[in-house]
């Protein structure tokens, strides 16, 4: 989860994510097929293989800003709690961290999944709020067991 932080941590500063995304091992796929998986946005998909969780495609969007790290394996079990630490740990003063969501979500073609979503707020007007979500136990029949997310959302009215 370390290189996929830092990667979309390059994202949502508007650093060079790709670069970071080629040091830690993955490659660019071809525009034509990367349209379909940024839906009709801007950005890049890139792909790796691990040796536990196979395929890994990672989504590097520009609009909205996110990073989304999709794994063809995942041992949701073990790596559930390891996200609910991590999200719950960047709470610090003046970033406020909430569990925004809890629940299952639809997965086109396959059976619902669970999701935990965080909102992670800095409470100043104007700044975007950012959305850190796990999504687990998808079908692996759709290709993807499990689904990291980081990104910009839009700050909280008052």
């Amino acid at each position: 989860m370390g290189s996929f932080m830092q990667i979309c941590a390059r994202v949502l500063a508007g650093g060079d994510s790709a670069a970071a995304a080629r040091e830690a091992g993955f490659a660019a796929i071809p525009a034509d097929k990367a349209a379909s998986l940024l839906r009709g946005g801007e950005g890049q998909v890139m792909v790796a293989r691990g040796a536990s969780v196979g395929t890994m495609v990672l989504i590097l969007s520009q609009r909205p800003v996110a990073c989304s790290l999709r794994l063809q394996r995942m041992d949701v079990e073990t790596a559930e709690p390891l996200f609910v630490r991590l999200a719950e740990g960047t709470a610090r003063p003046g970033l406020t961290v909430t569990r925004a969501f809890d629940g299952s979500v639809p997965v086109p073609g396959a059976r619902a999944a669970r999701q935990i979503t965080y909102r992670l707020s800095s409470g100043q007007a104007g700044r975007p709020d950012l959305a850190l979500a796990f999504t687990g136990d998808a079908d692996p029949r759709a290709g993807t067991q499990g689904v990291l997310t980081f990104g910009t959302v839009a700050p909280r009215r008052p």
